[in-house]
Order: C-alpha cells, then sequence, then structure tokens
C-alpha cells in the first residue's frame, strides 16, 4: 500500500461533563462562571469547538470535519446527593426545616418529602412529579379516592380519619389527608411557606404546612397513594402528640374566625 493510499481520522477529545437537564423542567441551570453564555456546555462549544472546526491546519488534505460537540450528553457519573446527620432528637419538624433550608440554598426546584421506611412507595412518586407540574404543593393522600391504608388497625384508620375531619372543619379548607408525610413542594412555594417560623412539631406540622399553602392562595392538589405500616420500627406517634395537634388546630380555627384568609 503505497502512503498515497493511506486514510487518517484525527479526533480531538475534551473530557467534560455538561450540567445535567432538570428531568422536571427540561432545562439547564445557569452558571455563573460560563457568563457571558447560559453554562460551561455553550461556552466551550463557542470558544474550543467551534473554532477548532474551522482551524483547517491541512487544507488540501482534510476531507470532512464533524462537530459532534453540539449533539452528544455526557450524562454519566454518580449522581449528586447530600447527606444530612444530626446527633441526638430535636424533633420532626425541626429535621423536616433543615432539609427545607439545604434545599432551598442549593436551589432546588422541587422538593420531595417521604417517608424513608418505604411506608410511602417509591414507584408512587412520578403521579406526584407529574401532578406538581400544575401546582405548587401536591399532597399523597390516603383519602381521596383511591387512596388506601394497609395493616393499619381499624381503630388507628378512624383515629386519623377523624384527625382529618377535624382540620378540615376547623380549618375551613379542602385537604382531605393534611397529615400526609408524602409531598411534592415547588421550592419558590416552600420557601413563602417557611417564610415565618413554624409553630408545631409532630402529627401538627404537616396540617400547618397545608394550611399555610392553602392560606397564601397556593395551588394545593391531592393524588391518591397506597399507604402501608412499616415492617420494622413503631410509631413515634402519642396521646401528648395527638392532643397537641388537636389543640393547635382548634387555635389555628378560632384564629380564622376573627381574621379572614388573605385574598378574600
Amino acid at each position: 500500500m503505497g502512503h498515497s493510499d493511506l486514510r487518517y481520522v484525527i479526533i480531538h477529545g475534551h473530557f467534560y461533563q455538561p450540567p445535567r437537564e432538570s428531568p422536571w423542567t427540561g432545562l439547564i441551570s445557569p452558571e455563573s462562571g460560563a457568563a457571558p453564555f447560559v453554562n460551561w456546555n455553550e461556552r466551550i462549544l463557542s470558544e474550543c469547538y467551534a473554532a477548532n472546526g474551522h482551524a483547517h491546519t491541512m487544507e488540501d488534505h482534510v476531507v470532512h470535519i464533524r462537530n459532534n460537540y453540539e449533539i452528544l450528553n455526557f450524562d454519566f457519573g454518580p449522581t449528586l446527593m447530600s447527606w444530612l446527620e444530626r446527633h441526638g432528637k430535636a424533633g420532626l419538624a425541626s429535621a423536616y426545616a433543615v432539609g427545607f433550608e439545604r434545599a432551598s440554598a442549593e436551589r432546588y426546584d422541587l422538593v420531595v418529602e417521604m417517608d424513608s421506611d418505604l411506608s410511602h412507595l417509591p414507584q408512587e412518586l412520578p403521579r406526584l412529579l407529574e401532578a406538581v407540574q400544575d401546582h405548587d404543593v401536591v399532597i399523597g393522600s390516603r383519602y381521596v379516592p383511591g387512596g388506601s391504608v394497609t395493616d393499619w388497625s381499624r381503630g388507628r384508620v378512624a383515629l386519623s380519619k377523624a384527625g382529618n375531619r377535624y382540620a378540615r372543619f376547623c380549618l375551613g379548607f379542602p385537604v382531605h389527608d393534611a397529615t400526609s408525610g408524602f409531598r411534592v413542594y415547588r421550592r419558590e412555594a416552600l420557601e413563602a411557606i417557611v417564610a415565618t417560623p413554624l409553630r408545631s412539631d409532630g402529627y401538627a406540622f404537616q396540617v400547618e404546612l397545608a394550611y399555610r399553602a392553602w392560606n397564601l392562595g397556593l395551588s394545593v392538589a391531592e393524588v391518591p397513594i397506597t399507604f402501608r405500616e412499616r415492617e420494622h420500627g413503631r410509631s413515634k406517634i402519642s396521646r401528648r402528640i395527638v392532643a397537641e395537634a388537636l389543640c393547635l388546630i382548634t387555635i389555628w380555627g378560632l384564629r380564622a374566625r376573627f381574621r379572614p384568609r388573605p385574598g378574600t
């Protein structure tokens, strides 16, 4: 084979993992370091690959130049995760508050709240994520058509339903499962909800979040879920926690009678 018969391929590679698109919005978050471009993906394409594509140093021998960078998506590598750990017990509400603060500081688009003992089924999360595209807060509800509870005694189900009916009666809002801990918030909505310190803990905490969202005029929706009892460990709910929740709900309801809802 003569020298003239040889064919060469020159690959100019640059290892870079551009920011992943949000799976919910499909958009890439702006990166200040890439200014004046929106993100480093666009800046590298413009300043490196686009320029190199026109640098024909062997004009008579280059047959074709193909810039694949603008159509490639390097979506690999570990998922970014933060692990929060606290020592000692400081209450449920304070634990959620820490998580909410972290989600706000890191500018997540959506904030998911759910039990990690698999009482809330992960496979039902996509339905909540789909619903939040049209609402500010979505609650996974046991007590709307299609929702259910498994492995609970009749007495416990009756107590839970009665508590939610009482909250709905006192507070005048249309939420059927205000004590559910399976939720998705839009970040901006959550920031508005917790802009002032929460007053409750335990059982009433979820009620207060839902009530604040409704009071602010946010769009709150419920999606049916199946709740099942945890396989390990025991529930921390007690008579004291229930009594505290009923007391707070009563106080909020009485205040609401004399202070109209904003926007009405």
